[in-house]
């Protein structure tokens, strides 16, 4: 019985119910800056993450045998053989490491082009930069 005696005493008193009134209204001042910075925040943040995810699984999709890609640990290969949940990468001549499907981060060209390197200068800088063998120490 306390519980219900502000309330029988809301409707009793004309003032206290307009106070009331008056409460209910500040609230839904309130509510519509929480909206609109929860609206911004869906379009600043959650909008292009869910772009770049539907992005990645294009690409995750569309993934074949010759195409030379790139792992999240930054080892660069050729896929040799793809499967549902497994990735054969070609790293060098007759070395041949799996991978979960997971952990390809993308394309090597994609890499590349964000670097604003192209493919014809690595090869440029990679026929140039050949190591010859040193020579035996005589004694």
């Amino acid at each position: 019985m306390n519980v219900l005696y502000p309330l029988a005493l809301l409707l009793q008193d004309p003032i206290a119910a307009e106070g009331a009134e008056n409460a209910s209204e500040g609230f839904g001042n309130l509510m519509w800056p929480i909206l609109i910075v929860m609206g911004l925040f869906y379009v600043i943040m959650l909008g292009p993450e869910r772009k770049q995810r539907k992005k990645r699984e294009e690409m995750m999709n569309s993934l074949k045998k010759g195409q030379e890609v790139m792992t999240t640990g930054g080892m660069f290969g050729e896929i040799a053989t793809v499967s549902e949940d497994k990735i054969t990468l070609l790293i060098s001549k007759g070395v041949r490491v799996k991978f979960s499907r997971s952990a390809i981060q993308g394309l090597a060209n994609e890499e590349q082009a964000a670097d604003g390197k192209d493919a014809k200068d690595v090869k440029q800088v990679e026929e140039k930069s050949s190591v010859e063998p040193a020579e035996p120490v005589k004694a």
